[in-house]
């Protein structure tokens, strides 16, 4: 039995019609995963942060530009837009907080730790109403690789 089935690869192997297409089917795979590897790098959630961090910090230099502008300090207007500018860099401080413990975290073992930045991240994405489903999602994502890490 081992014979005939080793002449059969043999005789399979022999043909280069099937060695084009086992390269050819080889470098297909190959160029699959490396497009799916780069999707997934510019997916991860810290690819998204920061480029909500450039944005937003676009959007604090435009508001500062016009609260400038605004020469009347004590109107209605220019209270709400500083107001607002002081809220948004206040979220700008707490996006960068996020970004830095999710890089701590980047590329180690689950831990009991980074269980905690996770729960810390999420907390801070509640208290400014920022948490969508997608989110926490991705945030909870490797918890079942987690769980058994915690005693």
């Amino acid at each position: 039995m081992k014979d005939i089935s080793l002449f059969l690869l043999k005789k399979v192997f022999k043909s280069r019609l099937n060695w084009i297409i086992l390269a050819l089917f080889a470098s297909v795979l190959g160029v699959t995963f490396y497009l799916n590897s780069q999707t997934a790098n510019s997916h991860s959630l810290e690819s998204e942060l920061e480029t909500r961090l450039v944005k937003d910090e676009r959007i604090i230099n435009e508001n500062e530009v016009k609260l400038s502008q605004i020469s009347d300090t004590n109107s209605e207007e220019y209270q709400f837009a500083k107001e607002n500018l002081d809220i948004q860099k206040n979220l700008l401080t707490q996006k960068k907080e996020i970004l830095a413990l999710l890089k701590k975290d980047a590329g180690k073992k689950p831990t009991i730790c980074s269980g905690k930045i996770r729960k810390r991240v999420m907390k801070l994405y509640r208290r400014n109403r920022l948490l969508t489903l997608t989110l926490k999602w991705r945030l909870t994502s490797n918890e079942r690789f987690t769980k058994p890490c915690i005693p």
